[in-house]
C-alpha cells in the first residue's frame, strides 16, 4: 500500500496569525527550529523539528519567488531590462532544478515534461546570448561605419557621442 504524502505540512494548517509569527521567526537568524517548535507548543500546537524544517524550505522558496516577482514588476516597467529579467529567471530555474535533482527520491525519468521544459529553457538561454552577441557585433559595425563615413563632417566628440549611443543600445 502506497504512502500518502501531504501536499502541505502541519504548519500550513495552523491559523494565519500563528503562521505569520512562524514566518517572522524564520527570518530571524538567531532563531532555531527548536525555538519555533517551543513557540508552537506554547501556543498549543504540536509540531516536530522536521515539520518546521520542511515548512522553512517551502517558506524560503515562496519568499524568494515573491521577491523575484516584485523585482520582475520593477524590471518589467523598463522594457530595456526585459532580457535581464529572462536571464535572472533562467538562472533561478536552473538552480532550483539542480537542487531538486539532488534531493533524495527525485527521479528525473519520472518527470519527462520537466526535463523537456528545462531543455527548452536552456536552448532559449543560448539563443538569447547569441542574439545579444549578434546585436553587439552589429552595433560595433554600425558605429565604425558612421565613424568612417562622417569623420570629416563631425567633430571627434560628436562621433564619440554617436558611438556611445549606439553601443548603449546594444547593452
Amino acid at each position: 500500500m502506497g504512502r500518502h504524502t501531504r501536499r502541505h505540512g502541519k504548519i500550513h494548517e495552523l491559523p494565519e496569525d500563528i503562521r505569520r509569527q512562524v514566518n517572522a521567526l524564520l527570518l530571524e537568524p538567531t532563531v532555531t527550529y527548536a525555538d519555533i517548535v517551543n513557540f508552537l507548543k506554547e501556543n498549543k500546537h504540536e509540531v516536530s523539528d522536521s515539520a518546521v524544517g520542511r515548512y522553512a524550505d517551502w517558506f524560503n522558496e515562496w519568499r524568494e519567488t515573491e521577491i523575484l516577482r516584485d523585482q520582475a514588476a520593477l524590471i518589467a516597467s523598463d522594457p530595456a531590462t526585459a532580457l535581464d529579467l529572462e536571464k535572472m529567471t533562467a538562472t533561478m530555474a536552473t538552480t532550483r532544478f539542480a537542487y531538486a535533482m539532488k534531493k533524495e527520491g527525485f527521479d528525473i525519468t519520472e518527470h519527462p515534461k520537466l526535463i523537456d521544459a528545462f531543455a527548452k529553457m536552456q536552448a532559449s538561454s543560448v539563443k538569447r546570448e547569441q542574439w545579444i552577441n549578434n546585436i553587439k557585433i552589429k552595433a560595433e559595425k554600425a558605429a565604425n561605419t558612421i565613424e568612417k563615413k562622417f569623420a570629416k563632417q563631425f567633430s571627434p566628440d560628436t562621433l564619440k557621442y554617436i558611438k556611445e549611443v549606439i553601443y548603449g543600445l546594444a547593452t
